[in-house]
Order: C-alpha cells, then structure tokens, then sequence
C-alpha cells in the first residue's frame, strides 16, 4: 500500500491580500488615521470653542483604540495584545517616570549653564488644560507609529531594519514643525528610537505611551516650553535663552545637544536591555508576534 501525500492547504487570494505587510500598513494607518481626523473635524464646526474643550482628544482617543482593534480582529484575525491591560497601569507610570526624570535631566542641565529661567508662576489649573490634547498625541503616535508602522515592517523585514527606518520617519513626521534643524532632528530620531526600544522591551505600548505623555506634558502644562515647536503655556513661566544649540532654542529644549546626548545614551541602555532578550527583543524578518492573547513579557 502507498503513502497518499498531504496537499498543502489552498490559500486563496483574499487571504493574501489581506497578509500583505503593505495593505496591513495602509489598512492599519487608516484605522488610526481616520477616527482622529473625523473627529476633530466635527469639533472645529462647533462655534462656541467653550463647547469643544477636552471632549474632542478624549473621544478621539477612544476612537482610534476601538478602531485599531476593530482592524487587528477583523483584519490581521489575532488578539490584540500590544493592547493588553494586563501591566499597562505599572508600564504607563514606569514609562512616564523615565520620561519625566529624562526630561528634569535635560531641564537640570540647561538650567546649570544659566540657558533656563522661571520668571513667574501661573493658576494650578492651568496644568489641567493640556491633558486632554498631550494623551490624544501620545496614544495616538505610539498606535500609528509603533502598534502599526513598526510593528508591520518588523514583522516583514525584521527588527534592525524597523528600528531604522521608523526612527528616521518618526523625525522626519516632525520636518514641518516650526525651528526644526539639525540638532532638533537629530534628537526627534533618537526619540523615535528610543520608543521602538520601548515597545520592543515589552511588546506593548504602554511603555511608550507614558514615556511619550510625560516627556511633551511636562514640557507643555508645567515648564511652558514649546512642544517640538508648538508654543506652550503652563504653571512655570519658563524661558529659555542663549544659543540654539545649548537651550533648543524656538523649538524646545527637544533641540538642545544635551537633550541628544541623554537619549544617545537611553538609547544605548534600551538596546542592551532588548538585546539581552535574544530573539523575543528582536526578531527576524517574516516572524511575527503571538497570535493569542497571552499576556506578553514585562520590563525587567
């Protein structure tokens, strides 16, 4: 009696194009994208701008979370574990710890060559105002860049080559802003580094989210720096002064040379710790995450 061969499986082209890394990338941007625009137009139609204050960012926010799972488990059909509660209280406050003392550093620093003043301070709820808007940019850049950009480009060419690539698309997303130049570039690409080391050490993005909130919060609600060139208004009344290069100048302190050193050396810390974790830190071209809803690996 012969042995009768297995038959591959049939796989039809539905299935194909739906695992395509560059549908899963424009699909994915789009389930980001769109709730947020849509939104926040509808917002800027209300007359009254008493009447569009925080609402707009928090339901934009829910939106563009229940729509990007909407397209992981309808479209890539796997749970959606970048987004798994499990941890994401300790990660969230473990990320903005490391952003906020990253930025008290930088501020720390400036401050000792004299390119940092406080001439006043402002009411306390004014520290209020800007948490709506700073959790919309950091939920919202950490879905698109880290959970679709780099996820899927890590996924079909592996993890060095989506370092790479969205780091220098992270800086370069950040080109039109006002007062960018050499130096605020080069650090937006360390950033944009250090926050797929940060999604890479836990295969979440609560890490990078709170990293991401407090290091634009602290600048906006409490020092009064602008915001990679966004002008800011808090309860210190910060200024910073002297050359470009020392305080950051019209761009922030996200400009100054010790703002890029600190993340040179966070950066280098951040790969050791994903290196250490071999092949669950970086992966090779073509394996992609877990498909179950197992909770994924913890800082450590």
């Amino acid at each position: 009696m012969t042995k009768q061969a297995a038959v591959a499986p049939t796989v039809g082209w539905g299935t194909r194009l739906r695992t395509h890394p560059l549908i899963q990338l424009l699909l994915g941007a789009l389930a980001v994208l769109v709730p947020v625009a849509a939104i926040m137009a509808l917002a800027r139609q209300i007359p009254n701008p008493a009447w569009r204050q925080a609402w707009p960012q928090v339901v934009a926010a829910a939106a563009c979370v229940a729509s990007y799972r909407w397209y992981v488990q309808r479209i890539e059909r796997r749970a959606v574990t970048e987004l798994q509660l499990a941890g994401a209280g300790r990660e969230l406050v473990l990320g903005g710890a490391l952003g906020g003392a990253m930025l008290l550093a930088s501020f720390g620093l400036v401050a000792l060559a004299g390119a940092f003043h406080i001439d006043g301070i402002n009411h306390w709820s004014v520290l209020l105002l800007p948490l709506p808007e700073m959790a919309l940019v950091a939920l919202f850049e950490e879905l698109l860049f880290r959970a679709v950009l780099f996820r899927i480009v890590e996924n079909a060419l592996g993890s060095w080559s989506a370092l790479a690539l969205m780091a220098v698309l992270f800086g370069a997303a950040h080109v039109p802003n006002a007062a960018i130049g050499p130096l605020p570039l080069v650090a937006t690409v360390l950033a944009g580094l250090v926050l797929g080391l940060a999604y890479m050490l836990t295969r979440r993005l609560w890490l990078a989210v709170g990293f991401h909130f407090a290091w634009n919060y602290l600048q906006d609600a409490v020092f009064s720096v602008p915001v990679s060139g966004q002008p800011a208004q808090g309860w210190l009344q910060g200024r910073l002064s002297g050359p470009d290069w020392l305080s950051g100048g019209a761009y922030g302190i996200e400009g100054a040379l010790v703002t890029v050193l600190l993340y040179a050396v966070l950066s280098v810390v951040m790969l050791a710790l994903v290196v250490r974790r071999g092949q669950e830190g970086f992966r090779r071209a073509g394996r992609a995450g877990p498909t179950t809803s197992g909770c994924g690996p913890s800082v450590r």
